[in-house]
């Protein structure tokens, strides 16, 4: 079996990477590739926290529930179960794929890769690391931003100093990370890519991670957004407050209370922050020329490039770090207003959870009434979908037909549109149910509706196939298909 271990490095779209390869986990599953959960959903961390020396207790481990060096040694046994469980369960697999940024940042002896090389060495006979390296300035420009979301207090400067000699940070160091990882897993299963739309394939990140790791191209595959954006100057200084008053751990725990923090500002805070000057940048760039240099040459000497550009214009803005008072107001009402979003939405789903209780338990005479949730765009749609279920499984069908009717102006979604048609069969309302049959932006969408419950194999009263084409027992969404699909049927349009 084959394995390919991206590494990162950190700051160089990572996350996009690993929202990549969650999002497509069946479809790389049809190849033959198997993106392991077990390890972390998306960034399998969970290699780094095994692979650490056993006296290192960092953020990683923390976040896994590993607070002391005893808990190691089991946490090390669950994962090796967990990984071999997870293989022999996904059928055929060619190859192993996993994503961390920490094994580049985190493993900084050669020992902890050789236990890297160990876990994996058990799983596969032919292994290989993946690696993209980014200019370290602007690594060390992105990086600030990422210590401020973490809850790091207090972050110091953009640029770390540089001690004289060879003692460079290891962060910031590729020559002597690669060396590592070519010391344990062989020169020739090191693939180095330099994180340059000039030379990435087709200029694009994903599309090149894909080639290098051997992923067959998909029209089905689903192209995640844009992730871990830089903060803004406002951005910044927000969490250089926030982090002093509400830091990531608490007692070796995370601290609950940052939840959703990073939606919240990210929401408007993202963008580029305030830089250094430009001669600090090209200083801190020159201080690692020696290694770039040796990296260059060992795997680019055909190139007849340098290892990375060397525009440094980015840095002549004039940048201040100033904030105005309008903006801070600005912030406060954005998160004011992301906050309140989530107690809405926890309010009605608990709302629907009664609502859900009274259904299976007492029928629909003692069902409570649900006060209409906000219907904007920011509400969640399948708690939209839910209310209209709840309206129709309550026979309040005046209601359900003026909810569905407004969601499809602004959205005509086929199962809303569905629902739409039940209430208005139900209310007699033939002329209006007449409209939307010949109603060029909905009639299609009708269509589509039963045409996707025939395809599911969805049969009037069989009720096994309804609740697994529904994939729940939500009595709400059940009736609300059911009835909708027995009125069709049995109406004489």
């Amino acid at each position: 079996m084959k394995a390919i271990i991206h590494i990162g490095a950190e700051k160089t779209g990572t996350t996009s990477i690993q929202a990549f390869c969650t999002a497509n986990r069946a479809l790389l599953a049809r190849q033959g590739i198997l993106y392991p959960a077990c390890l972390g959903s998306a960034n399998h961390m969970a290699l780094a926290a095994y692979a650490l020396d056993d006296d290192k207790i960092d953020d990683v481990r923390l976040a896994l529930g590993v607070s002391a060096p005893g808990d190691i040694a089991c946490f090390r046994k669950r994962l090796v179960a967990s990984l071999a469980g997870e293989i022999r369960d996904a059928g055929e697999v060619t190859t192993l794929l996993f994503s961390a940024e920490h094994l580049q940042s985190r493993l900084v002896e050669e020992e902890e890769v050789a236990r890297l090389k160990s876990l994996v060495g058990a799983l596969a006979d032919d292994m290989r690391i993946v690696v993209y390296l980014r200019r370290q300035d602007r690594v060390a420009v992105s990086h600030y931003s990422t210590r401020l979301k973490a809850g790091d207090e207090p972050v110091g400067p953009i640029f770390p100093p540089l001690p004289p000699g060879d003692a460079l940070p290891d962060y910031f160091d590729y020559d002597r990370m690669l060396r590592r990882y070519e010391a344990v897993f062989g020169a020739g299963n090191v693939s180095v890519q330099i994180l340059e739309p000039t030379r990435l394939l087709g200029g694009d990140l994903l599309c090149d991670f894909r080639f290098r790791c051997g992923i067959a191209s998909s029209p089905e595959f689903v192209e995640p957004e844009r992730q871990n954006l830089s903060l803004s100057v406002l951005g910044m200084r927000f969490y250089a407050r926030f982090n002093a008053q509400v830091p990531r751990f608490v007692d070796d725990h995370v601290n609950p209370y940052r939840q959703g923090i990073d939606e919240a500002v990210n929401g408007m805070c993202a963008g580029p922050g305030p830089r250094a000057g430009r001669a600090d940048a090209e200083a801190f760039f020159h201080g690692f020329e020696a290694g770039n240099h040796a990296i260059n040459l060992r795997y680019f000497a055909e190139d007849g490039r340098p290892l990375f550009d060397t525009d440094f214009t980015a840095y002549d803005s004039d940048q201040t770090g100033e904030i105005s008072i309008d903006e801070v107001i600005d912030l406060a009402t954005h998160l004011w207003l992301e906050r309140s979003r989530d107690l809405v939405e926890l309010r009605f789903e608990k709302a629907l959870l009664r609502f859900q209780t009274a259904a299976r338990s007492a029928g629909e005479e003692a069902l409570p009434v649900l006060t209409e949730p906000p219907l904007d765009a920011a509400f969640p749609f399948h708690l939209k979908l839910r209310y209209l279920g709840a309206l129709l499984y309550a026979l309040d069908f005046q209601t359900a037909a003026q909810v569905s009717r407004r969601l499809i102006d602004k959205e005509p979604r086929p199962v809303v549109v569905l629902a739409h048609a039940f209430a208005l069969l139900a209310l007699g309302d033939e002329a209006a149910f007449e409209c939307i049959l010949t109603d060029q932006a909905i009639a299609p969408k009708l269509v589509q509706s039963l045409a996707s419950m025939q395809i599911a194999g969805v049969a009037r009263g069989d009720r096994r196939a309804w609740m697994e084409f529904l994939r729940q027992g939500d009595p709400t969404q059940f009736i609300l298909y059911k009835r909708c699909l027995c009125w069709l049927q049995e109406s004489p349009c």
